[in-house]
């Protein structure tokens, strides 16, 4: 069960989006880990203000599936009930796009095509969402009563 699982973690990647980006220009499993490490410190400092809970988990387990060199639809709904919760359009719509990672097992030449619009799809909304407010609610504290 260890070597198994140790061979798992050098070896196996699928469905990467930026850790295979990463991995072509350096070996990336240190830079995702100090990565990991700043995500998680800066979000937990944000938990200071508890109405933050959602968004914060959000990012976190965000960043930790963009990064992780493995990413299997049912990882992606880790984030589903808090990407609902903060009407994060980005997380709801990876959480749908992740199934192009199942769609080229029938032509494996395909696999590249596939992986660009799930991840391209997901980067662009991130960028939109990034420079607007049109992609609903950032934080839930903001949410005012109708």
């Amino acid at each position: 069960l260890i070597s198994g699982t140790s061979a798992m973690a050098e070896f196996w990647v699928f469905n990467a989006g930026l850790y295979r980006l990463l991995d072509a220009v350096a070996p990336a499993k240190p830079v995702v880990a100090v990565a990991l490490l700043v995500i998680v410190g800066r979000r937990t400092w944000a938990l200071r203000d508890r109405s933050a809970l959602p968004n914060e988990a959000l990012y976190v387990l965000g960043s930790l599936l963009i990064l992780s060199p493995i990413v299997n639809a049912w990882y992606v709904l880790w984030i589903l009930p808090f990407a609902v919760v903060t009407r994060n359009l980005p997380f709801l719509a990876f959480t749908h796009l992740v199934s192009f990672a199942y769609a080229w097992f029938h032509d494996p030449e395909t696999a590249f095509t596939y992986r660009v619009v799930e991840y391209g799809i997901f980067y662009l909304l991130l960028l939109l969402c990034a420079s607007s407010k049109v992609c609903g609610d950032r934080r839930l504290a903001d949410r005012r009563p109708t």
